[in-house]
């Protein structure tokens, strides 16, 4: 019997990694490490925890080193594919929701929670780059480097004998560069600098990094390393949820503008109930198409989209995230004399939600816990969302006793 997946809140990491936190907090996490020690649940965590765990500013550098070790300390390397992967996945899937096909790559024991990183810059490290750089920031004349460079390179611009054993000799500079760039386990640098010696493909140096880049406990230290330069790696990290939040802004701004003019053309009050959610059904199907559109390798036509299929089967991760945004985005809105400013973690809680069908428990904060249940969510799965931290032990524990595991 598999074990329960547990799915806590950002929250959860940053209360039980205070070093004073309550006695009633050190007894919630040390059930929670029995029970994954006795195999009965397994507490996983996701690209959305780390970015929520990094720091914002300078200051905050030692907490968000205290949050990510909580991180490591309850999981492990027990991940889930990156929160980017799942919609992209689902935007190319054409067949019915099957945990089994999901389960082959989107619960990782191996910590590689990074997306897909094509777009990282790993040219600029090629060797022949390195070594046409070096030469052109020695100080030499023109004719010294046009010499320089027939001496290292051949016609067709690939790396002589002489050449690699130039780049042998500045390994330790190349070594530097890499650890500048990218927060990497010990030895992880070396390797790449030799692979980039021995003319690897982009693809096997980006998944090299990749690989290497997954282990949390180097972040801390890195982010205080570099956290004067602009780095790739963090760009990389929130290029594809801002694109995301893009795309769902607008689509909310579209709701605002029918919400107005349903008030501009006497819509009765009474009617503004099945007017909304006639308008969030339609917003919900524009945003999924817009992303597939956007995320698609290929792009894909709206009509190409029309399927008998539902969303919750092809798309279910999307699909949640989607469904709680736009719960989210309704209560923005000025509804029966009441509304609800935007919060700045509103996104990530809705994004968290792209987990919620492939978990057995799923924490949430007081407010998206009810959006979770505004959404309906419990219709299309069968996941317990427990609001408060306090509550899941208990929570746990009834679980495993319905499964018969206790």
């Amino acid at each position: 019997m598999r074990p329960l997946q547990i799915y806590l809140d950002s929250a959860d990491f940053s209360d039980l990694s205070e070093s004073n936190k309550p006695d009633h907090l050190n007894s919630i996490e040390e059930k929670l490490l029995s029970w994954q020690e006795l195999g009965f649940i397994e507490m996983r965590f996701s690209y959305i925890h780390v970015i929520e765990a990094s720091p914002l500013r300078k200051e905050d550098i030692e907490l968000a080193r205290n949050r990510i070790d909580k991180i490591s300390q309850l999981c492990g390397k027990k991940c889930f594919a990156s929160t980017i992967e799942i919609l992209e996945r689902e935007c190319s899937n054409t067949g019915e929701f099957n945990l089994q096909s999901y389960s082959e790559w989107l619960y990782r024991n191996d910590g590689q929670w990074v997306p897909p990183i094509d777009g990282i810059d790993v040219e600029s490290l090629s060797a022949t780059a390195l070594l046409r750089n070096e030469i052109s920031n020695a100080g030499h004349d023109r004719s010294t480097r046009r010499k320089l460079q027939r001496t290292f390179f051949d016609p067709q611009g690939r790396l002589r004998t002489a050449g690699k054993a130039k780049l042998r000799e500045g390994r330790a500079s190349v070594v530097r560069e890499i650890e500048d760039r990218y927060p990497l386990p010990p030895g992880a640098a070396e390797k790449l600098a030799l692979a980039l010696e021995t003319g690897a493909q982009q693809s096997e140096l980006r998944e090299l990094v990749r690989s290497s880049v997954s282990d949390l406990r180097y972040w801390p230290q890195w982010f205080l390393k570099q956290w004067e330069k602009i780095t790739p790696m963090c760009s990389l990290l929130r290029t594809g949820a801002n694109q995301l939040n893009s795309d769902l802004l607008k689509h909310s701004e579209d709701i605002r503008n029918a919400y107005r003019e349903a008030i501009a053309d006497g819509l009765p009050h009474e009617k503004l109930e099945q007017f909304f959610r006639r308008e969030f059904d339609k917003e919900i199907l524009n945003m999924q198409r817009t992303i597939v559109a956007r995320m698609s390798e290929n792009p894909v036509s709206p009509s190409s989209l029309q399927t008998k299929m539902s969303p919750w089967e092809t798309a279910p991760g999307m699909t949640c995230a989607l469904t709680v945004q736009s719960r989210i985005a309704r209560r923005q809105l000025v509804l029966s004399g009441k509304g609800r400013p935007p919060d700045e973690g509103d996104f990530g809680d809705a994004l968290h939600c792209a987990h919620f069908p492939f978990v057995d428990l799923f924490r949430a904060d007081g407010f998206t816990a009810s959006m979770i249940s505004e959404a309906k969510l419990h219709n299309h799965f069968k996941v317990k969302v427990v609001p408060k931290l306090t509550q899941l032990p208990d929570a746990i524990e009834n679980s495993l006793k319905e499964s018969g595991r206790i």
